[in-house]
């Protein structure tokens, strides 16, 4: 089986898997576990014990029933709530949601002005000149204060409804309450909204009433459970744990709104801060813990002949009940608090604190089912005896197929020797991946030369071929993480060696779509990334187009096969020597040891483009070069003898143009010399190229020392 690493989309208030966080966490609570359960019971961490792979599926289980069961005694701290209404809404099929919500009221209460007196007095003292005494006299500012009174009350609402009939609903009303708390102002405006309602906060909770505390279980007999951690059942369960921790934290930022308005409150006669409640821990327990097999009388045995390393059914029972216990002994404390006039009292409290620990009760689950999927890894990777890569698979899977298939198809390497029959290859073609610089393993066919194949050279020239045809298979892998192997065509050519070759499709058996094309010679090494797309399977096209208008869906059909007729990619490699042969009308090998030729001929090709007719032999014009009587080594070199004189003819042609154009340049260059020093003038001469037709002119003037008309 293949390992599938589980990483569920965490919100803010949620982390990722950390081992060294989770193995740490998990040593904590074994120190609670180990308080709670019977002394005969010696519980540890999970990859410390001796286990078969049953045991993880168990673990699997006990974790998720565990959870399923704090997230019900969590929500019954609320309020307790008729289980036999809900157990008709979920036999009807309906969905039942919990929901919070806040309604927020700032009303009028009274308007007061008073006299506030200002703490700085003036104190003058007079003195009487005549009886000799002294008086006082004090002055003091008094200010007139006008306040406006407001009353902010906040009705939080907790309940359980079905459907999307929120009228028929279940109150949860020890997480309800209405809090209060008087404002006071200094202008008319009031400090908030006179009115307002929070969003609803949301969280569909039909799966924690299906799976109770026992009920849970995983299917291990269809395909798609691959892992105790990877398969239906835990995925649903994930994906619970995940909407249910995203509604706790939405609970708590809809109560800190509110609580902003009051930061402090009262627990008997202290004043605590508020985020100090909020840290209070309760017991969580969601631990990935198995017991030693030291003592065989508390294993359970499960399938008749294998004793199990899980904890007893009787044990997640004492876990829960102690959770019960932590959850009453902290929510307790908050009933003491004084209701008094505060927006932050018992009962707002209770729902933040509970919402947060919804979260903390997620957290744990999600930690604990990939520590076993790292408990998978973990002994893998012990057994190979290193950490895979995408690499090492693919390397794994070229073994798989030379073992499986042995000789049921040639399996072999993409690279391929360009060479004439019996001679020296000249250059080599292969096709890598990133991962290796082997060539990629490929199941090859080789098909016979018929039916000839061709191509269009241009609009009105078809080239027709024939050759070895080789058909290949090769699967592209994704492996955890990593994205599939990026391909690359390599070419390359020796020395003195040529090649053209030829990417495009295969428009069908017979036909050749070309859509590029390189000559490779002389050294050449050539690296070309194959661009790969994906497009959907069949069941995925019919899947995406099924709601589509008829006339979209013929169109995305008519696509779809035009996609899928250039799917094949072709590559077409044609050897240049033996068609120069044919071009030139040589016996075929005779260009085989004529280097130089060779060359001089690609050069006229390719750079001069130099029509074949001018170079090759003529059996009719060249008969002074060749005996017809004579042997056919004796012609084969005569023929080489009239071509190469073509080609010395054509390349003296060459060679008294490059003369005239370098002449004619160095002529003009000599002209702008003359005028610089003849013709005076203030600004500096530009310099300019003359046009073509007057430089025959210039050449006369220049020569027959003729007076220039410029």
């Amino acid at each position: 089986q293949f390992l599938y690493f589980i990483e569920v989309g965490c919100e803010s208030m949620m982390q990722h898997y950390d081992p060294t966080r989770v193995h740490n966490q998990i040593g904590k609570a074994l120190e609670s576990v180990r308080r709670i359960l019977d002394s005969t019971r010696n519980p540890t961490y999970a990859a410390d014990v001796s286990h078969s792979y049953g045991d993880k599926y168990e673990l699997a289980e006990f974790l998720t029933q565990v959870v399923a069961g704090g997230y019900q005694d969590t929500i019954a701290m609320m309020g307790e709530f008729d289980m036999s209404k809900i157990v008709g809404w979920t036999s009807s099929g309906k969905h039942i949601t919990l929901r919070y919500q806040v309604e927020k009221k700032c009303t009028f209460s009274k308007k007061a002005t008073r006299e506030v007196e200002n703490a700085t007095k003036y104190v003058t003292e007079y003195k009487n000149s005549d009886s000799n005494s002294t008086s006082t006299r004090t002055d003091k500012t008094i200010t007139k204060v006008t306040e406006w009174f407001w009353k902010y009350t906040a009705t939080h609402s907790v309940f359980i409804y079905s459907g999307t009939d929120t009228e028929d609903r279940i109150p949860l009303k020890n997480g309800s309450c209405e809090s209060t708390i008087d404002l006071k102002t200094t202008t008319e405006e009031p400090p908030y909204p006179k009115h307002s309602i929070s969003d609803p906060v949301d969280c569909n909770i039909s799966w924690l009433l299906r799976n109770t505390s026992t009920a849970f279980k995983i299917d291990r007999s269809p395909e798609s459970c691959r892992t105790p951690s990877n398969n239906p059942a835990v995925l649903e369960a994930l994906s619970f744990a995940q909407n249910v921790a995203v509604w706790g934290e939405k609970v708590q930022k809809t109560v800190s709104e509110v609580f902003v308005v009051q930061e402090t409150h009262l627990i008997g006669q202290d004043e605590v801060a508020l985020s100090e409640c909020l840290d209070k821990q309760f017991f969580v327990p969601v631990v990935p813990v198995m017991q030693q097999s030291g003592d065989s009388s508390v294993l359970r045995v499960t399938d008749g002949r294998t004793p199990s390393s899980m904890l007893q059914a009787n044990d997640s029972q004492a876990l829960l009940e102690e959770h019960r216990r932590s959850l009453s002994e902290i929510i307790n404390q908050f009933n003491t608090m004084t209701s008094g006039n505060h927006l932050i009292n018992k009962t707002t409290l209770m729902v933040s604190t509970l919402s947060n620990h919804i979260i903390n009760l997620s957290q744990h689950y999600h930690d604990g089912i990939q520590y076993i999927e790292q408990m998978l890894v973990s002994q893998l990777t012990s057994a190979i005896g290193k950490h895979l890569y995408r690499p090492d698979f693919c390397e794994y899977m070229d073994y798989h197929y030379r073992t499986v298939f042995n000789n049921m198809c040639l399996i072999e390497g993409f690279s391929y020797a360009v060479r004439k029959n019996g001679k020296t290859p000249e250059g080599v073609i292969s096709v890598t991946s990133d991962h290796s610089s082997l060539p990629i393993q490929t199941i090859t066919k080789v098909i016979g030369n018929d039916p000839p194949m061709e191509f269009d050279l241009n609009a009105s020239a078809k080239v027709s071929f024939t050759g070895k045809k080789y058909v290949h298979g090769y699967v592209n892998y994704e492996f955890g993480q990593e994205s599939q192997s990026s391909l690359c065509l390599s070419a390359r050519a020796r020395q003195f060696s040529c090649y053209a070759m030829l990417l495009g499709k295969i428009g069908s058996d017979d036909l050749f779509i070309p859509t590029d094309a390189l000559i490779v010679r002389d050294k050449d090494d050539y690296r070309i990334p194959i661009l790969l797309e994906t497009i959907p399977t069949p069941k995925e096209f019919k899947d995406r187009i099924e709601s589509l208008s008829p006339e979209q869906k013929q169109f995305a059909k008519s696509y779809r096969a035009m996609q899928l007729a250039g799917t094949l990619f072709g590559i077409v490699i044609i050897q240049i020597k033996p068609q120069l042969e044919k071009v030139l009308n040589l016996p075929q090998g005779s260009l085989t040891k004529e280097i130089q030729l060779t060359q001089h001929l690609l050069d006229l090709f390719i750079r001069y483009q130099i029509p074949s007719d001018l170079l090759s032999y003529d059996q009719e014009t060249d008969t002074e070069w060749v005996d017809l009587a004579a042997e056919a080594s004796t012609q084969t070199t005569n023929k080489l003898k009239a071509v190469k004189q073509h080609v010395a003819d054509v390349k003296g042609m060459l060679d008294a143009a490059k003369e005239a154009e370098i002449l004619e340049h160095q002529q003009v260059l000599q002209m702008n010399k003359i005028e610089e020093e003849v013709i005076p003038c203030v600004e500096p001469v530009r310099k300019i190229s003359l046009p073509s037709r007057k430089k025959k002119d210039i050449k006369e003037e220049l020569i027959g020392n003729k007076p220039s008309r410029l």
